[in-house]
């Protein structure tokens, strides 16, 4: 029993050590992301509650981008993304601890690498934004109502209703949780055990005012009018800014092996065959977000993350049942298989996300352990986010700024992070009768936009930029200066 539980100890530290890395290693390597940009208050012409009210979503992403440019005095890529890196690693603990309330240790274990080496979970605790604390906070607040279950302290259920609170205030996704946590409370609602008043008092009510004093002052002042509704009208209805969606598609982008996709979801299956108390909920816990993005959305992007989440569950649940119905050489058979896709998971992930691995992946054909993986197509509108990224943005501002005249400037590649990286320029966009002075020619960008070399005929070669050893763009000075 000792040697059964060392070797556990062992394996579970291993595990951390793993999700620790693959989320911190090399954290500064990559520019930033588009959305990344929005979280910085850099205008500080603008108050900062007009700033943390002038958004989409709520301010938890922005007063923590905010707090490290406070501490380090600047806007550095790794310590921007380090709180939220780390909100990323303890999702991965607290996931841990939840799923150990649902299963024996082991199976636990297998749906935590499920879900800590997701390209989902670990792409995103890789970028400034909102997702990791959601997760973090959404998925305590679920583990705090199952305590409270077990221990009828009072304190158990409001201390859910914080963690809801702030994940509600990370996003609106943290609704997802909140109603977990009610449907994991519903049966103790009806048989008594929990007194409505109590449900109210101890949950509701705290979610309420602390969401709510954010969210009210949003709505009234006209925030959520100006900013959200536009933006969730293009994304449940459709928009030509958008191109066509492909959930399938974005699952694999993320999640190029395919066995490790293929294995969950037939675990997760399983659980239809098994009566245990919270089946219902789990169901309840996919469907209520698989319904309202695939269903009913027109363009759901990465939010499809959280439909995941009940499935790694199901899937540990899942193994357990098809474990407990072998016996001798099958039982070991199927924990060996189960053992060589989760391995090579976590390599799959530890290559194609940590940047000394010089994959390129997915903004140019890769192999990867002797498979052929396509680079992202632009046939779908694929939000792409967490994957190394540097093409000498940071170099080119130096050189420019070392410059003088400079003005105009213009790029191939994301215009938000082009905006931000040369912030002190005009971002003067071409026209038919205009030609911008500078003009950074990035290859393999993130736009998977190629200009045309009859516009660069216009150009004469400025510097070109290099990351790694690799020529990764090009800047040019139109030939009438």
């Amino acid at each position: 029993m000792t040697i059964k539980k060392n070797l556990f100890l062992i394996a579970v530290g291993l595990f951390f050590i793993l999700s620790f890395v693959v989320r911190l290693s090399q954290l500064g390597h990559s520019t930033y992301y588009g959305d990344e940009t929005k979280t910085l208050y850099t205008d500080k012409t603008i108050p900062a509650v007009k700033f943390m009210f002038d958004q989409r979503k709520g301010p938890v992403q922005f007063m923590a981008a905010w707090f490290m440019e406070t501490v380090t005095g600047g806007y550095d890529e790794y310590w921007i993304r380090l709180p939220f890196a780390v909100a990323g690693f303890l999702s991965v603990v607290v996931f841990f601890f939840l799923a150990k309330e649902f299963m024996p240790n082991w199976f636990a274990l297998v749906a935590s690498v499920l879900y800590s080496f997701n390209g989902f979970n670990v792409a995103f605790s890789r970028t400034a934004q909102y997702q990791p604390f959601l997760l973090l906070f959404g998925l305590f607040g679920v583990l705090l109502v199952l305590y409270y279950i077990k221990r009828r302290k009072h304190i158990w259920l409001f201390s859910a209703s914080i963690m809801f609170s702030l994940a509600l205030l990370s996003h609106y996704d943290g609704i997802f949780y909140a109603l977990a946590g009610i449907l994991f409370l519903a049966p103790e609602l009806k048989g008594g055990q929990t007194p409505v008043k109590n449900f109210l008092i101890y949950l509701v009510l705290p979610i309420l005012i602390f969401a709510g004093s954010f969210y009210i002052p949003y709505y009234l002042t006209g925030y959520f009018e100006s900013n959200t509704v536009n933006y969730l009208s293009k994304r449940f209805f459709g928009s030509e800014d958008y191109r066509p969606s492909n959930s399938l598609y974005t699952i694999s982008i993320y999640n190029p092996f395919v066995l490790y996709l293929l294995m969950m979801f037939v675990l997760s299956l399983i659980v239809g065959f098994k009566d245990f108390k919270y089946r219902n909920v789990l169901y309840a816990w996919f469907f209520i977000p698989f319904i309202l993005f695939e269903l009913i959305a027109s363009n759901p992007g990465t939010h499809i993350l959280h439909y995941f989440v009940p499935l790694y569950l199901a899937a540990g649940i899942g193994f357990k049942v098809i474990s407990d119905l072998m016996r001798g050489k099958a039982k070991l058979v199927l924990s060996i298989l189960a053992g060589l896709i989760i391995l090579i998971q976590v390599a799959v992930s530890i290559a194609i996300f940590i940047p000394s691995m010089r994959l390129n992946y997915p903004w140019s054909e890769t192999t990867l352990f002797g498979v052929e993986l396509e680079k992202a197509t632009k046939n779908y509108q694929v939000f792409l986010y967490g994957f190394p990224y540097d093409r000498g943005f940071r170099e080119a501002r130096d050189y420019l700024n070392t410059l003088s005249g400079v003005r105009g400037i213009y790029t191939n590649d994301n215009s938000v992070a082009a905006k931000y990286y040369f912030m002190k320029y005009d971002f003067t966009p071409t026209g038919s009768n205009f030609l911008p002075r500078f003009y950074l020619d990035v290859y393999d960008s993130h736009e998977f936009v190629t200009t045309p070399q009859e516009f660069l005929n216009n150009y004469v070669t400025e510097k070109e930029f290099y990351v790694d050893g690799k020529l990764t763009s090009t800047l040019y000075r139109l030939r009438s200066l």
